[in-house]
């Protein structure tokens, strides 16, 4: 019999990194992330708001690192960063790393 594959959505970070953190902890414990049957998948909308937004971009990009199939799609909050230099309420620097702003415009 074929097993299913589990898809563990999660959007709206909006720079919380902790309540963040602590979700990724939580679902380590219930789900084996290294398995190909489970696949997370981010839904956007990772900055503002939070005090925390830089910090959210690189734990999704060590995610994106560990599990590589991790699935990472832009809101409309990446979106109006990358076109506007749009700040709301984050604590991105004016200059991102490289790395950070490739990873903003896929």
């Amino acid at each position: 019999m074929k097993r299913k594959k589990i898809y563990l959505a999660v959007g709206d970070v909006h720079g919380c990194w902790r309540e963040l953190d602590l979700l990724l902890q939580k679902l380590g414990q219930q789900y084996d992330l290294e398995s190909p049957d489970v696949q997370m998948v981010f839904l956007g909308d990772y900055i503002d708001r939070g005090d925390s937004s830089l910090r959210v971009l690189d734990r999704l990009l060590s995610v994106k690192k560990t599990f590589p199939d991790t699935i990472l799609l832009k809101g409309n909050h990446e979106l109006l960063f990358l076109e506007n230099g749009y700040r709301d309420e984050n604590d991105l620097p004016a200059v991102l790393a490289t790395e950070t702003v490739e990873f903003l415009k896929v």
